[in-house]
């Protein structure tokens, strides 16, 4: 748009009064506004000679959208339902906006398309004020009524990016906080993880702790009920017969003699076994007790079992089978393995009539060799299984010559058969016999 030059004519000499609007020089592009022809004083000539002609509040209101519709984009214009310039005509949606002002309204704003582009539309009344009748009294208006109306329609696109940019950005913000606030709950949530499961731990330790030291007062309390009982009555039995052997010597004869004496030999032997199995079951319990494993031949150590165990079966006529093949192999240790068999071998002479017979065998499986001892002695009862192989419930019971023992045997082979890995276990029938069983496993190829 061609820059004017405005002035502001407050005041012309020779009783002129004042006018609304500015002077602005006639140019070809700023001519005589038709529409104002009615005025007296439209046209003046300065005192310089400049020629001077006036631009109305609607012109000058026209010329400043033009600057702001090729700089920002908006458009707008006066309307009137009354209009001087036929420019001015109102369309509909404007006559809907000029009525409702007459009716009391004070803002009208809308959304409207123009030209395929969405504009936010702002208008605002026009009120006749004194000044503004020199141009309008001729149209009938009077002070206070609406004249018209100030339409400014502003392009939404521009502000939508902004608006969709600065949404993407609150967006964005919301999530990343939102992560940092999952992040913090899941590190916290990690930590009270980390916390509950150190604190179950700890009681597990606690509660483990605490059933070793049962285990430690059982075994004590069982230790001091055999000292306390099983020693006991062997001891009395070589103190009874050893006062009877020294007091009453030279009245007894040979044979009354000699009798004193078995029965004080047999009494120091058991008595002897007894500390032997405590000795070793304590050793064991202590972790004193060394687990060398390597390949052995079970049939040699069967035989060697059998070997050592032949003089007491044969004192109840018992025979003892081997039907160990050659070829069957393990990987134990050596002392821990001959302890276990003959303990149990031991356990089946003690529980097997005269004339009866013990059998030993070996199962070769894919991962470990199933060893048992079986008998056809009296059997064991079924109240009592579950007893045999618990340090809590330990049995001792006497074998059909009243032979005694402590119960500790079958604990140690319990012991010895689960330091390789292997199982212990026994089926039994009353009457019928027993047949005790444990697994080894077979040598690392």
């Amino acid at each position: 748009m061609q820059k004017f030059l405005i002035k502001r004519i407050s005041c012309i000499e020779g009783g002129w009064h004042c006018m609304a609007g500015s002077y602005v020089p006639i140019t070809s592009t700023f001519r005589p506004n038709p529409f104002l022809s009615f005025l007296e004083n439209r046209d003046i000539v300065t005192r310089d000679g400049d020629s001077l002609t006036l631009v109305n509040p609607a012109y000058m209101t026209r010329q400043i959208y033009e600057l702001g519709k090729d700089e920002y984009g908006s458009i707008g214009h006066l309307s009137s339902l009354k209009p001087i310039n036929p420019f001015n005509e109102p369309n509909n949606s404007e006559k809907q906006a000029l009525i409702g002002f007459e009716n009391g309204d004070t803002l009208f704003v809308t959304d409207d398309t123009i030209k395929g582009s969405v504009f936010h539309m702002h208008v605002r009344p026009f009120v006749i004020e004194a000044n503004c009748l020199k141009c309008h009294a001729h149209q009938g208006y009077r002070i206070c009524d609406i004249r018209g109306a100030l339409f400014t329609a502003v392009p939404t696109e521009e502000f939508m990016q902004i608006k969709n940019k600065e949404i993407k950005s609150t967006i964005i913000n919301f999530l990343f906080v939102w992560a940092v606030g999952v992040l913090v709950i899941l590190l916290i949530m990690y930590s009270l993880n980390k916390q509950v499961k150190a604190r179950k731990i700890a009681d597990k330790t606690i509660i483990q702790r605490n059933n070793e030291l049962t285990k430690i007062n059982l075994d004590k309390d069982r230790f001091i009920s055999i000292l306390g009982h099983d020693l006991r009555n062997p001891f009395n039995n070589i103190l009874g017969l050893s006062e009877i052997l020294n007091d009453e010597i030279n009245s007894l004869n040979k044979e009354e003699i000699n009798d004193i004496a078995g029965n004080i030999n047999k009494s120091a032997k058991i008595t002897n076994k007894l500390l032997e199995d405590i000795l070793l079951w304590a050793r064991s319990q202590q972790g004193k007790v060394q687990y060398k494993p390597q390949i052995l031949s079970f049939a040699d150590i069967s035989m060697d079992a059998i070997e050592v165990l032949r003089p007491v079966a044969e004192t109840k006529n018992i025979r003892i089978i081997n039907n160990v093949k050659g070829e069957v192999n393990v990987f134990a240790d050596i002392d821990m393995l001959r302890t276990v068999l003959r303990n149990l071998v031991s356990n089946a002479i003690k529980f097997t009539n005269k004339g009866g017979e013990i059998i030993i065998n070996a199962d070769q499986g894919e991962s470990d060799v199933e060893i048992s001892v079986s008998d056809n002695g009296i059997g064991i009862p079924p109240e009592s299984l579950s007893k045999l192989f618990d340090i809590s419930e330990i049995l001792t019971t006497q074998g059909t010559e009243s032979e005694k023992g402590t119960g500790l045997g079958l604990l140690m082979c319990k012991d010895f058969v689960e330091k390789h890995g292997g199982k212990i276990w026994v089926e039994s029938e009353v009457g019928k016999g027993s047949e005790f069983k444990f697994t080894l496993p077979l040598p690392i190829p």
